[in-house]
């Protein structure tokens, strides 16, 4: 008999060459299947692994003195004159960094967000919102910070020349 009509963008669950016999349901599961899904699991953890570094370099910024910096820099320390003229224009180095590690989260939030409705349906992902956010949260907000106030000087010095580079790109100062 005719088909029922179908929303814009509704799947039918047995696919596009279903035959007699074709099971109504797609098959689901924990397996990868295609390069496009793998891209996205690599692209997600590249962009919450920037994430926790842009984290850390927030703290790390808004934290030191310009005292500790100017020491830092007598001392000889690696990225420490990065950081010095850094320190004195913190408005200007922060949003950069703050609008990177908000897309970063936003980016990986929205690739996990397509592939668990692919996966798994519209359903799944009320749950997995939830792991979400406090996965996000531990891995990419409150370990890197609470590393960078535990270490301020290596955090702050490390940071610097990701900071600048980000705050030299034109559209994000």
């Amino acid at each position: 008999g005719p088909r029922p009509c179908r929303a814009r963008g509704d799947r039918d669950p047995a696919g596009p060459r279903a035959g007699p016999g074709a099971s109504p349901t797609p098959a689901r599961g924990p397996v990868v299947r295609s390069g496009g899904e793998v891209l996205a699991l690599v692209a997600i953890v590249m962009m919450v692994a920037a994430a926790a570094l842009l984290a850390a370099a927030e703290t790390a910024i808004t934290r030191i003195s310009t005292a500790r910096a100017e020491a830092l820099v007598e001392e000889g320390r690696r990225g420490a004159r990065v950081l010095r003229t850094l320190i004195d224009q913190r408005e200007r180095v922060l949003n950069p960094v703050l609008l990177v590690a908000l897309g970063c989260q936003l980016g990986a939030a929205t690739l996990i967000a397509v592939l668990v409705d692919r996966r798994w349906g519209t359903g799944a992902m009320v749950a997995v919102f939830f792991i979400e956010l406090i996965v996000l949260f531990i891995v990419a907000e409150a370990v890197p910070k609470s590393w960078s106030l535990a270490h301020p000087d290596r955090s702050a010095t490390a940071a610097a020349p990701v900071a600048r580079l980000l705050s030299s790109i034109a559209p994000l100062r």
